[in-house]
């Protein structure tokens, strides 16, 4: 079973949508769970999208862009909330579009082995790279001012590696107030993504795959996703990119996405 679903509630001007998303997925589970007499059936979660304004539907406390960040946000915390229930399937990102919503053939073949290899691994217990990519795990500041990058720690989750030239997708916040601002240069080094900015101090966060427009490669606020870092597999292929930085939720309380590179 998967579910590909939420945009509603992350449009939503009311948080209380999103925050109660979680419990009402588990709800219909357990209802399918009996419908169909199979106590163990397991669900993916199908991450959603992004969409390219703070403004998005122009109503509400809860603007587009924030929103969608609470909601993907929700979804990434299923298998933890619920274990042994919810895994994640797969997450709509993709280099490769035919327009701003839609993806081409390539955008496809990346979406379809993410949920293919999820579903191989979690149900099936493969053992396969993981297919929602490889992750990060933290972030480590060199420096303040010019000349300072940070370097992001990535979990491979199965990867031989990661691969990626002039990067785009992330955002920075210099010393964690402020405006976010595309970083001057991001690329692969030594194994960890390398953000690299004259701006950069003490307690800069970063983000990614936050508010990006899907149009001509034009962004908002600044960047896209025409080459993102992505992971690489035994045999060369390198279809998966890396997992976004995402925010967290306890209880009701939500944490923006943003890293804290000391």
């Amino acid at each position: 079973m998967i579910v590909d679903q939420g945009e509603a509630e992350a449009a939503s001007p009311f948080a209380s949508e999103a925050e109660g998303w979680h419990a009402e997925t588990n709800q219909m589970l357990e209802e399918v769970r009996a419908l169909y007499g199979n106590p163990t059936l397991k669900c993916g979660v199908t991450a959603i999208g992004k969409y390219a304004s703070d403004q998005f539907g122009g109503t509400g406390p809860i603007s587009s862009g924030r929103g969608y960040a609470r909601m993907r946000a929700q979804q990434y915390s299923m298998p933890s909330r619920y274990p042994d229930k919810f895994f994640m399937s797969t997450w709509r990102g993709g280099e490769g579009r035919s327009d701003q919503l839609h993806f081409n053939a390539a955008g496809h073949q990346e979406d379809c082995q993410k949920g293919a290899y999820s579903i191989l691994a979690s149900v099936l217990g493969q053992s396969i790279p993981d297919g929602m990519g490889p992750a990060i795990t933290g972030a480590t500041r060199t420096g303040s001012g010019t000349g300072a990058y940070i370097d992001l720690d990535v979990d491979l989750r199965g990867y031989d590696s990661i691969t990626g030239s002039a990067i785009t997708g992330y955002l920075i916040q210099p010393g964690g107030t402020g405006a976010w601002v595309t970083p001057t240069s991001v690329e692969i080094v030594s194994g960890k993504i390398r953000i690299s900015d004259d701006r950069i101090v003490a307690g800069t966060l970063v983000r990614s795959y936050d508010n990006w427009d899907w149009s001509n490669g034009i962004a908002w606020p600044g960047g896209s996703d025409s080459s993102m870092a992505r992971g690489v597999e035994a045999d060369g292929r390198t279809n998966v990119p890396v997992q976004p930085i995402i925010g967290s939720w306890s209880g009701s309380t939500f944490t923006d996405a943003g890293l804290v590179a000391a």
